[in-house]
């Protein structure tokens, strides 16, 4: 559950960070990968200790709700203030304070387990994460860059996500273990997490710093909607709200589920329950890395109802294993949905506006996280969690329904009012030549149109030479069926420098980008994509 943030010019000094060596880099990636994790995992440790929380001080469950809700509070108040400037000022110096946030929110937990310190503690998390999630990786990519110099930033993509979805997966099963074996267990869960958040901020001091340090004029992140497309983008951002209204039942009140209406009163099961839904979202979004986004998309939604027509026969009467089964198959769905829509949203908006574009799917997610889950509270107060289960999942399959209609209906892209000609924009030969290469298929075309030294910079990830250029054409290019519809063409600072606007479709990224390339002796000596 990432941002990417909007980079926008400097004003006033700037210091350079020095480059870590790979052995450095290496060690700090996966240092970087593990803060992650512990982070996300503190994040959902309250999951299976609800009910005991209302054990303690007779909480009701809207009460429980609003500790709940808190916390998403919390993320989106960090992530439209402060969770892109670590762009210009540093990812380590905002890493930490997003660890020590979540020390605060861990002792808070671990003195008091009254209604107000469970408010507080939770939306103090939330800062923190909201602080770390694009923070930690964006500097997990850039480590990864230095760590494996010319590869492909799969595996950076793959632990972010398993840190990311995993961690959170991996919280209450932890504190559901822990609470049923230790004594005290609303204090020594979060003593022993205390201790783990605290290694985690001495790990953050020996991770050398990628970003060069610029004084700018903040501003909050904004928050944009596409003109072109917007139909189709505000479809997206239910699709981002109906996942996360999944992961918000499971996070809050589940456990609570699992024992009034199922009789399972375990913590480390309601605990289980709770993670399996996070363990299948990163696993189903990591076996469809090779799937293009719009099939994604409709896997995704197709499998989100089902996991909601379980949960619905699961507030009928349905049993255990009903309600499990609903826990797989709509944590299979909401991955999906939530990041196909994430990839469709980027496409739709220009690069210089993507960051804004991505905070709007972050506003509808957490207010999906939110919004639905005091909706089944109120219900739950007055009619029993059985009702509120039903009618949230009826209220839930009748929004899929229409939400997939409604985008098999809503074109992807706009068409322009005049298709406008290869010849007609007077690219240079070997920018032509790199295109019609790509559209054909043709690798060894596609490497004879670059220079023998020839540099390519993918959004940080550097290639070079013929074998460099060779390595990002398989991993992302033509061996992801790339397909490009050259849109705009514009001379750069130089006679040779040329600024060309493609869209790209296939199985890789789909979109809108700018590529800046660099002519010399008629072919490419240089290629920047961001």
């Amino acid at each position: 559950m990432t941002t990417q943030t909007l980079r926008t010019p400097h004003t006033g000094t700037t210091r350079r960070p020095r480059i870590p060596s790979r052995t450095h880099a290496g060690a700090a990636f996966w240092l970087v990968a593990v803060v992650f994790l512990i982070v996300m995992a503190f994040s959902t440790v309250p999951t299976p200790l609800w009910p005991l929380y209302q054990q303690e001080n007779g909480a009701s469950t809207v009460s429980v709700t609003l500790a709940f809700s808190a916390y998403a509070l919390g993320v989106l108040v960090s992530l439209f203030f402060a969770g892109h400037i670590s762009d210009w000022h540093g990812r380590r110096r905002i890493l930490l304070p997003a660890v020590v946030l979540e020390i605060a929110a861990a002792v808070i937990f671990s003195v008091s387990a009254e209604l107000p310190a469970l408010l507080a503690a939770r939306f103090l998390g939330g800062l923190g994460v909201g602080l770390l999630t694009a923070t930690a990786t964006a500097f997990a990519l850039e480590l990864h860059s230095h760590y494996r110099p010319g590869r492909t930033s799969r595996l950076a993509d793959a632990v972010t996500t398993t840190a990311n979805l995993g961690g959170l997966g991996a919280g209450p099963v932890i504190a559901g273990v822990l609470a049923a074996t230790l004594p005290r267990p609303l204090t020594t869960v979060y003593l022993i997490f205390l201790v783990l958040l605290a290694l985690a901020a001495i790990a953050i001091a020996f991770t050398p710093e990628t970003v060069t340090r610029h004084e700018r004029l903040y501003r909050p992140q904004r928050v944009v909607v596409p003109r072109a497309g917007r139909a189709r983008y505000f479809l997206l951002a239910v699709g981002a709200f109906l996942a996360f209204s999944l992961f918000g039942l499971f996070t809050s009140l589940s456990p609570k589920i699992l024992i009034t209406t199922l009789g399972v009163t375990s913590t480390a099961v309601t605990g289980l329950v709770s993670g399996v839904v996070f363990a299948i979202a990163v696993i189903a979004q990591l076996v469809a890395t090779h799937v293009t986004a719009a099939r994604q998309l409709a896997i995704g939604l197709v499998t989100l109802a089902g996991g909601y027509a379980l949960l619905l026969v699961t507030g009928l009467g349905g049993g255990l294993a009903v309600f499990l089964a609903g826990a797989a198959v709509g944590g299979a769905g909401a991955g999906l949905v939530f990041k196909a829509s994430m990839v469709e949203a980027r496409s739709l908006a220009d690069a210089s506006a993507r960051g804004e574009v991505v905070a709007g799917m972050f506003l509808a997610a957490y207010l999906g996280m939110i919004l639905p889950v005091l909706g089944l509270a109120v219900v739950a107060d007055v009619a029993g969690l059985a009702a509120g289960l039903t009618g949230l999942s009826l209220v839930a399959l009748v929004v899929i329904a229409l939400t997939g209609w409604r985008l098999s209906r809503t074109p992807r892209r706009y068409p322009r009012t005049r298709e406008v000609t290869m010849s007609e924009l007077q690219l240079p030969d070997p920018i032509r030549e790199f295109v019609e290469a790509t559209n054909a298929g043709d690798t060894d075309r596609f490497v004879a149109a670059f220079t023998e030294d020839a540099y390519l910079n993918d959004w940080g990830r550097e290639f070079q030479g013929h074998d460099g250029v060779r390595n990002w054409d398989r991993t992302d290019n033509i061996g992801k069926q790339s397909h490009f519809e050259v849109i705009e063409v514009a001379q750069g600072d130089g006679p040779d420098a040329w600024i060309i606007t493609v869209d790209v479709t296939g199985n890789g990224f789909n979109g809108r980008s700018p590529l800046a390339f660099t002519i010399r002796d008629g072919r490419i000596a240089a290629l920047r994509i961001s």
